[in-house]
């Protein structure tokens, strides 16, 4: 049975390495699993709460965003993270 994507935009998949940066915690390893303008799914080894606010800092790319859901994936979580404008420093 065919699942249909009901997504408002393209999710490319897309596999690269960031670090995730939040006042209070250490800093967390994630997979990006696949992105769009608005969002971007990770892959951790932490749960995170909805609602945290992240820095997304990788090679070549840095980002702001809130996590929107975590969900538990086999031993790992799946986190959605929707995009926010970079404050300035």
């Amino acid at each position: 049975m065919e699942v249909e994507d009901r997504r408002a935009e393209s999710r490319p998949r897309y596999v690269g390495l960031l670090t995730l940066v939040a006042p209070g915690i250490e800093p967390i390893s994630a997979t990006i699993r696949n992105l769009s303008s608005s969002g971007i799914c990770l892959e951790t080894a932490v749960a995170l709460e909805p609602g945290t606010l992240l820095c997304l800092d990788g090679p070549g790319f840095l980002a702001q965003g809130v996590v929107s859901y975590c969900k538990r994936h086999g031993i790992r979580y799946r986190v959605g993270v929707a995009m926010q404008p970079l404050e300035a420093a």
